[in-house]
């Protein structure tokens, strides 16, 4: 058996150990202006998101519908989901705007108990 980490959460406290502040873990441009996260940063922010939904009562084997562009946020979001066993559901940026199900979008219905929405996507990424 080997020594790999098992999930998600525990290659991000491996990381967070293993490399020093300096070392980005994901950058993101915002209106411009490169802006880089430590592997320290990162595991902060997964764990602080996930104690955020535990505060809701998300737990293990619950849905998190997360919609939001390719930033950070929107992988904090997933990991932190994942962090408590539960299952992140990505949706189509404009699957909030479609009244009728459609091939790519998941079904409607009481399968996800949160709505993540990035309120911030869209601004300034070029």
């Amino acid at each position: 058996m080997s020594n790999l980490p098992m999930t998600f959460p525990h290659i991000l406290i491996d990381n967070a150990k293993k490399f020093p502040p300096s070392k980005a873990a994901i950058r993101e441009k915002d209106y411009g202006i490169w802006k880089s996260y430590s592997w320290q940063d990162y595991l902060d922010q997964v764990r602080d998101f996930a104690l955020g939904l535990a505060a809701l009562g998300f737990k293990k084997d619950d849905k998190m519908a997360i919609i939001g562009d390719n930033r950070p946020r929107l992988y904090w979001g997933m990991a932190a989901c994942q962090w408590l066993g539960g299952v992140p559901v990505s949706l189509y940026q404009d699957a909030i705007h479609t009244p009728q199900k459609e091939d790519g979008y998941p079904d409607r219905d009481k399968s996800s108990l949160l709505l993540y929405i990035d309120l911030k996507a869209g601004s300034g990424s070029q």
